[in-house]
């Protein structure tokens, strides 16, 4: 091992002997150690390794079920979702979307059905008001059968 010796002096770490108990909680601070760095110094490599793009690190996943009651379509398709608590949200369709269709060819068809869809809040630029703002970004959307 290249850095056998470093790891015993830096951090306890006998590699030559690698199941004893205290070793194994050495090896764990160890790791925890470089994860924290990781997630520090590097985090675009960090979210890569974890499998999670920036926005999604950054906004947990959230879910809706509901019936879809308009579709507008400007600069992005936007669906209007009336929740079962009766609420409208707005969501906006920007990236891939994993569905149980062909999305880009049956969106339209999706008025007045019910839908379960998981979304995450993006920041975005929204240059018509030159400021900030939110938006609910869709990451997945399945019919309800």
């Amino acid at each position: 091992m290249v850095f056998e010796k470093e790891l015993k002096r830096d951090y306890n770490i006998d590699v030559s002997n690698m199941t004893s108990e205290a070793n194994d909680k050495a090896m764990e601070e160890l790791f925890s150690s470089v994860g924290m760095l990781m997630a520090t110094e590097c985090s675009d490599l960090f979210l890569d390794i974890m499998g999670k793009s920036e926005e999604e690190a950054e906004s947990p996943q959230l879910m809706l079920n509901g019936t879809i009651t308009k579709i507008e379509k400007e600069n992005f398709v936007v669906f209007h979702l009336v929740g079962e608590n009766k609420t409208l949200n707005k969501l906006y369709w920007v990236s891939a979307v994993e569905s149980d269709l062909d999305l880009p060819k049956e969106y339209n068809s999706l008025l007045n059905k019910k839908v379960n869809i998981t979304y995450y809040t993006a920041e975005i630029f929204d240059a018509k008001t030159n400021n900030y703002r939110n938006l609910n970004v869709i990451s997945s959307l399945k019919t309800d059968n």
